[in-house]
């Protein structure tokens, strides 16, 4: 089953940045067939020129993986929070997009999910369920170790299937894992997932200047009692958005993770998990 796009458009949205706080305008647009995601990010956000520098989604772009995915262009020119964006293309199919930003050097967060812009790229272009990229067949195990608690691996498998652990110091998150299957699983269940952290590192994180953008509504809490600061979307809600960020890191090798023919295992995976993962997995692709 194929969805013909509703519209050829610009597709415009507006939201705060998680970092910054600031207001950002996102413009995005087909572009050529596969050209991959290309950012354009103004090259100051608060000049009336729109001048832009250019930052493709790639792995080669990645410069800084704490706390989210962080790009940059040869220039110096950056982009941060980029996961949630490539997830929703992944699962909507759209692989090839132009996406300007403007107001601050990140994509706005919206809900702290996936979601908000998934439901607006398959409102404004339609939904290609099946990629118009060919799927990719792994025919041997690819294994990366980061440090003694996180690695990621990956199996030859029929389809794209995800099992993520963690072992975190909260009583919903100790020894948890879960398991999702691209044809079995909603997708529903990683787009609605918002991202987390634990409420006492929010006043360090904003003394930094970070997290100016931090809500009830846009961020799960963790609290040291055990509990949340707002009610679960899904159970093990923290751990679905793991599988979030995981699709969203695996869109910068060029690969739509939803044609991959694997399986993925990831333990404590992060980003700079995930992104070391996917250059071992270009290589066994022989797309390096």
């Amino acid at each position: 089953m194929h969805t013909a796009p509703l519209a050829t458009e610009k597709l415009t949205l507006k939201g705060n940045g998680l970092i910054t706080g600031l207001p950002v305008t996102v413009t995005i647009e087909p572009g050529k067939a596969n050209q991959g995601v290309v950012f354009y990010v103004q090259q100051k956000p608060d000049a009336e020129s729109p001048a832009t520098i250019a930052i493709p989604a790639r792995l080669e772009s990645v410069v800084n993986t704490e706390r989210g995915v962080t790009l940059a262009s040869p220039t110096g020119q950056t982009l941060s929070i980029v996961e949630h964006f490539l997830c929703a293309v992944a699962l909507c199919g759209h692989c090839d997009l132009n996406v300007y930003v403007q107001g601050a050097s990140e994509l706005p967060l919206m809900d702290g999910s996936a979601k908000v812009w998934h439901e607006a790229l398959v409102s404004h272009f339609g939904a290609k369920l099946h990629c118009s990229q060919a799927d990719l067949e792994l025919t041997q195990a690819v294994f990366f170790r980061l440090d003694d608690s996180v690695c990621v691996y990956a199996l030859p498998a029929s389809h794209y299937q995800v099992t993520y652990a963690v072992d975190y110091e909260h009583p919903d998150l100790k020894n948890q894992w879960i398991r999702w299957d691209s044809k079995e699983d909603k997708i529903e269940d990683i787009l609605k997932a918002r991202t987390y952290g634990y409420l006492r590192e929010l006043p360090l994180l904003q003394a930094r200047g970070l997290a100016k953008g931090v809500t009830l509504e846009n961020t799960l809490g963790l609290t040291d009692e055990g509990g949340y600061t707002s009610a679960l979307r899904i159970e093990r809600e923290p751990l679905y958005h793991k599988v979030l960020d995981l699709t969203g890191d695996l869109m910068l090798s060029g690969i739509n993770p939803l044609r991959l023919k694997a399986h993925i295992y990831a333990l404590h995976g992060g980003h700079g998990g995930h992104i070391g993962f996917a250059k071992k997995l270009r290589k066994a692709l022989n797309l390096a």
